[in-house]
């Protein structure tokens, strides 16, 4: 295991603590429309920059509440609650993500499921974990979830509502709406058969991402293109066939006017390289 993914799980599994005693959770700030920040989310994030910065003091970062600051070249990628609104109001679907972008490339993925403390693991072309044992994805999943990111916040949520209905009405899969990327380690340890997610941040995407993908599925954007760490669509397959299926229910699609590239929700830049194609 790289020294940097232990020190990814310690950083994680010091801010669960934290999270059980929920600082500053009903103290909440907006952020943008229908979006938010609690002091819970605040604490986290500063536990896990602070314990990751004390072993690699040279890497940067790119983390959802502080923003950019220091390398480019490696740099960790944090979400400290992955999932807030659940949080805040209680529902026990949140998690805290830490991944490590080198060479504009995720190399690892750690997931911290907020309720249970289970832990997700990944290294680049070193299979996933869940907990320490290995874990794969599976073709027997009969369920699809679906994320809207951050659409509801401008209304252009028809891409996912067309997808859904298609596969509602053609009874291709069950669907749910679960709200945070532990779908994405869901998914790595076979209880979905894929994961549909429009208009994200690389905080959401990269440890999850990784993580489902050394666990055997298939991930591309909506384009078709491998995934990246600065992608904004994600298709997730548990297999090539179920990918293909689900692509294919988003490829024609025209794509919503948004934020550009490498923008978050407050505008501000963290200057991703350019896409091929786009």
């Amino acid at each position: 295991m790289r020294p940097e993914t232990e020190a990814a799980i310690q950083a994680v599994s010091a801010a669960l603590p934290v999270l059980k005693a929920r600082p500053g959770a009903s103290d909440s700030q907006p952020k943008a429309r229908l979006d938010f920040v609690t002091g819970t989310d605040l604490a986290v994030e500063a536990v896990v920059i602070e314990s990751l910065r004390r072993r690699f003091p040279e890497y940067g970062f790119l983390a959802e509440e502080s923003g950019v600051s220091g390398s480019r070249q490696s740099f960790w990628v944090i979400d400290p609650i992955c999932g807030t609104g659940n949080f805040a109001a209680g529902l026990p679907l949140f998690n805290v993500n830490v991944a490590l972008v080198q060479d504009d490339q995720v190399v690892l993925g750690v997931l911290l499921d907020g309720t249970s403390g289970d832990v997700y693991v990944a290294e680049r072309g070193q299979g996933a974990s869940l907990n320490g044992e290995p874990i794969a994805v599976t073709d027997r999943g009969g369920i699809i979830n679906f994320d809207f990111g951050h659409r509801p916040a401008s209304g252009q949520v028809g891409t996912i509502i067309r997808a859904m209905e298609q596969v509602m009405t053609r009874r291709l899969w069950q669907a749910r709406v679960l709200a945070s990327s532990l779908t994405f380690g869901y998914l790595a340890s076979g209880h979905l058969a894929g994961h549909l997610v429009d208009d994200i941040e690389p905080w959401d995407s990269n440890a999850g991402a990784l993580i489902a993908e050394e666990a055997g599925a298939t991930i591309s954007d909506f384009a078709g293109r491998p995934w990246r760490w600065d992608s904004r669509q994600l298709v997730c397959g548990s297999t090539t066939k179920i990918h293909a299926q689900l692509l294919a229910l988003v490829s024609g699609e025209p794509r919503p006017p948004g934020k550009r590239p490498g923008e978050n929700r407050s505008g501000v830049r963290y200057q991703p390289r350019p896409v091929s194609g786009e």
